[in-house]
């Protein structure tokens, strides 16, 4: 499926396309994140995680991120790793607990930087333990999503030729949505959506998050599903059945006879080009060619002798002339190809 260029180059999915894209495992911690696999076996991709994340916090400073807010680098990088682990880790038995891998995760970070070696070295990105709600985790997420890419929305809304797709209307919607109801319901509420809605109240004041509305729609077109959906119906529309054909059509309609005129044209023509061939050789490098035209010259020189007796008469003098110089006609008659003469 054809993905919406507009939600696709939005900050926010930006960023998590390169947190998990860009090759941070090749900076992971491979031998703690073997033993956290070890220790968590019923888990499902819980390796390559571990290395991505690891490899995310040993290269903090060169994360390149847009940044919601100025030193905010770090929430996203959170609400991208528990984002992966409630969507994308499986476990093989009994209840997911994300919980688990956050805390085997910052067990054995602990000790790696109590080793000589990392002495003085501090971790740059703390992982939250507060996050583990699923359902509270969702709202926040799309609440920071949908603040994170207010500057862009606002921008191509502002565009007189601009028009909403119909996943682009429905994502300012929901982040619409989700704000307006944090700005309703988290004045007393401590859980973590309320919590994040606050610290964004302290950078913005006013209710411009509340006003995004996309007021220009494309066309909707037809989806894949229903090009499907067509084309299985034309499929088993019976070809007796006399009614017309109209929507998406498969293809050309062939006529059943084509291929059989086709194999008769076939074999009428290539004997025919075989027998001109072999007559061309046979003219163009056998003496056949010198006894044709011999032949015609002879038919030719006859043909204006109308009476018999004359006609006797012209070859009997031929025949006495060519008797008086046997020897030497034997040897003037000759072949040329180029110019096909006779002598």
């Amino acid at each position: 499926m054809i993905a919406d260029l507009d939600i696709y180059f939005l900050p926010s999915v930006k960023n998590y396309r390169h947190l998990s894209t860009y090759g941070y495992h090749y900076n992971g911690d491979i031998n703690l994140c073997e033993d956290i696999e070890t220790k968590l076996n019923d888990y499902e991709g819980i390796e390559k995680l571990c290395l991505t994340i690891t490899g995310i916090l040993n290269k903090f400073d060169e994360v390149k991120i847009d940044n919601l807010f100025e030193n905010d680098k770090c929430t996203f990088v959170n609400i991208w790793l528990h984002d992966e682990l409630f969507k994308n880790i499986k476990k093989k038995y009994g209840h997911k607990n994300i919980s688990e891998f956050i805390v085997h995760l910052l067990n054995e970070r602990q000790k790696l930087f109590q080793k000589p070696e990392n002495i003085g070295r501090v971790e740059k990105c703390e992982i939250r333990i507060d996050l583990n709600n699923e359902h509270f985790f969702k709202k926040m997420k799309k609440l920071y999503d949908y603040v994170t890419d207010y500057k862009t929305i606002h921008s191509k809304l502002q565009d007189p030729g601009f028009m909403c797709s119909e996943k682009y209307k429905q994502y300012i919607e929901d982040g619409v949505d989700v704000y307006n109801q944090a700005k309703s319901g988290c004045e007393t509420e401590g859980n973590i959506y309320c919590a994040e809605y606050r610290r964004i109240k302290n950078y913005i004041t006013d209710d411009i998050l509340s006003k995004l509305k996309c007021t220009k729609e494309k066309p909707k077109t037809l989806s894949i599903s229903d090009d499907h959906s067509h084309l299985r119906e034309r499929a088993s529309r019976s070809p007796h059945d006399g009614s017309p054909s109209h929507g998406v059509h498969s293809g050309p309609e062939l006529d059943p006879n084509h291929n059989s005129h086709s194999s008769i044209s076939i074999a009428v023509i290539f004997p025919i080009i075989g027998i001109l061939l072999i007559f061309f050789f046979l003219l163009k490098f056998t003496p056949l060619a010198a006894l044709l035209r011999n032949r015609l010259l002879k038919k030719k020189i006859t043909g204006p002798y109308e009476d018999k007796d004359e006609k006797e008469e012209f070859l009997s003098c031929i025949q006495e002339h060519s008797s008086t110089n046997t020897e030497n006609s034997a040897y003037k008659v000759g072949y040329y190809a180029t110019g096909n003469y006779l002598y």
